[in-house]
């Protein structure tokens, strides 16, 4: 199941009955943050890489990724921000994946060659890629505890 970031009551609704289930039926859990299924999707590259949700209010959520040892690994922890100070962050080129709406393209059509936004089949959250990152922990024997495992939540103002 996903942890979050996402939206605050689904969050809470969907990680209490995913909770309940593996308690009452004695079965593993995995969370996995959101944006890392984003990226699941994603090819080897040498360039950052940008994972985008949409967080309502004109405020997308982020979290930048580096292809180290075979794998995206997360570089900068999801963060909300808006596209305008996303894209005057942005000093190297940069892959862009997720959600992107239009004023997203737009703010990244500003930036050229710095900001490449990939192909949109490619930039879907996909439950088939849920389930392969959560497969891949359970077969590592990286399970979570039901008892301690909390939502991602991103609340501070942008």
């Amino acid at each position: 199941m996903t942890r979050g970031p996402g939206s605050f009551t689904g969050l809470r609704v969907g990680m209490a009955v995913a909770k309940g289930l593996a308690l009452a039926q004695r079965i593993p859990i995995i969370g996995v943050p959101t944006l890392d299924v984003v990226v699941e999707a994603q090819g080897q590259d040498t360039r950052p890489l940008c994972a985008v949700l949409q967080a309502g209010r004109q405020r997308i959520c982020v979290a930048i990724y580096r292809w180290r040892d075979g794998k995206w690994r997360v570089r900068q922890a999801p963060y909300l921000t808006t596209w305008q100070k996303l894209a005057e962050e942005i000093t190297l080129p940069t892959l862009f994946c997720g959600e992107v709406d239009p004023l997203g393209v737009e703010r990244l059509d500003d930036l050229g060659d710095m900001a490449i936004l990939l192909p949109a089949a490619a930039r879907l959250r996909r439950a088939g890629y849920l389930a392969q990152i959560a497969w891949r922990r359970l077969k590592r024997g990286e399970t979570d505890d039901p008892a301690t495992l909390v939502p991602l939540y991103l609340q501070h103002p942008v």
